[in-house]
This record gives C-alpha cells, structure tokens and sequence, in this order.
C-alpha cells in the first residue's frame, strides 16, 4: 500500500478503479458468505449434519509431510 500511496500523484484514476474494485468485491464477499446468514444453510444445520460436513481448515496434513522431511 505504501508503494502505492507513494505514486498517488502519478495514478489520477486510483481513487475510482479502488471504489470500483471494492464494489465488486463486497458483491462477491456477499455470496461466500451467505451461508453463514441467520436462518442460513450453516446456522440451520443440526448438530448431526455439522459434525458430518466437518472437514480440517486448512491442508496441514499434507503440508507437515513435507515439513518434516
């Protein structure tokens, strides 16, 4: 960002391609993030069909592999 802050006065446009870009996003953050809504597919699961959609967050399994090798 720094980097950029730097060639602010070299970039007229900035301002605007940003608003555009976060626009865009949220619309996009909107749809990861609806299942996570009240009433939503993840908030109305029982604790069954949690424990069975259950999966670890990340790849660590595999990446502490090759870590400790």
């Amino acid at each position: 960002m720094s980097a950029i802050f730097l060639q602010c006065a070299d970039l007229p446009y900035l301002k605007e391609l940003f608003v555009a870009f976060m626009k865009e996003a949220l619309v996009t953050w909107e749809r990861f993030t609806a299942e996570f809504a009240y009433r939503g597919l993840i908030d109305s699961a029982t604790a069954e069909e949690k424990e069975l959609a259950w999966m670890p967050t990340t790849n660590d399994v595999n990446e502490g592999r090759l870590g400790e090798w």
